[in-house]
């Protein structure tokens, strides 16, 4: 939070650090505005995972208490998890490959905006 604070006390100076910082900030703004279904399925997916633990843990338990053979479920539902978590890893990838493209082309079109300068003003000719 500090560098952040730090970094837009610099922008006011430097044009170049206050496009990109624009460009974080509406580009943040809007994935975090689009994302809120992407956090429902990953609450899902916690919750799959948590339910999935719970099996294989119960499978363990009747193939530790009875014979082994009842524990062969485990492996299914282990391969379960990894999907998940690929399915999860692979979301927070491709968001932030996303996030990274519209930051790229954000900053590309900030670096074209050209910013007013201050004009000097004219002295009338005839004063001295």
């Amino acid at each position: 939070m500090i560098r952040q604070f730090i970094a837009l006390y610099r922008a006011r100076k430097d044009l170049d650090l206050a496009k990109q910082l624009a460009s974080e900030m509406i580009i943040d703004g809007a994935i975090d505005k689009v994302s809120w279904p992407l956090t429902v399925a990953k609450l899902w997916m916690s919750v799959g995972v948590a339910v999935i633990s719970a099996l294989i843990l119960a499978f363990l338990l009747i193939g530790a208490a009875t014979h082994w053979t009842l524990a062969i479920p485990v492996l299914p539902l282990g391969a379960a998890i990894y999907a998940i978590i690929r399915l999860w890893r692979g979301a927070n990838a491709g968001v932030g490959y996303v996030t990274h493209l519209a930051k790229t082309e954000l900053r590309h079109k900030a670096s074209l905006l050209k910013t007013p300068g201050v004009q000097p003003q004219e002295t009338p000719s005839g004063s001295l």
